[in-house]
């Protein structure tokens, strides 16, 4: 089987997914407050600047996906935007992650309209696209994976590849 890398390691796939996962399962309930700490609040502009390039409907049914979402920050934030026909499914490995932003969706404005998945599309697709009619959409990028986010009026509302190639 091909390894892949995982630090200064090369591993297993399986190995990796594991080792992964109890990373983010070792700070999840610190993860937020630890991007406030290393990005000195930058973050959080970064997130409003990000919900606001998505531009949530407030007045149709929009759905978004949040991949890798963990605790929902970002989540939150395009729930929140949104109207109330807006709805997000947060997908992420890390169980613990999750719980902490299903704990969190309780308090948070547009909460009720987050949902949280368990799920790991690493390593079982090259590339991905996501096809919409009217809908909006975003992407964040996985490693590996190289994606293009285009709204329905046709911007590009973002594009990249882990390698910095696009």
């Amino acid at each position: 089987m091909d390894k892949v890398s995982f630090g200064r390691e090369d591993v297993e796939p399986g190995e990796k997914t594991r080792r992964v996962g109890a990373v983010f399962s070792s700070v999840a309930s610190s993860y937020d407050l630890m991007n406030d700490l290393m990005s000195g609040g930058m973050h959080r502009l970064w997130k409003h600047t990000f919900v606001g390039m998505i531009r949530p409907a407030r007045h149709r049914a929009f759905r978004h996906l949040d991949v890798a979402g963990g605790t929902g920050d970002i989540a939150f934030r395009v729930a929140a935007a949104g109207g109330p026909r807006t709805e997000v499914t947060v997908a992420d490995i890390s169980e613990e992650m999750l719980r902490v932003g299903r704990e969190r969706a309780a308090h948070m404005p547009g909460g009720e309209r987050v949902n949280f998945v368990t799920g790991n599309a690493e390593g079982t697709v090259t590339a991905w696209n996501v096809a919409t009619g009217k809908a909006g959409l975003s992407v964040k990028l996985a490693p590996d994976v190289m994606a293009v986010a285009v709204s329905h009026d046709g911007r590009q509302l973002a594009a990249g590849c882990n390698d910095g190639s696009v």
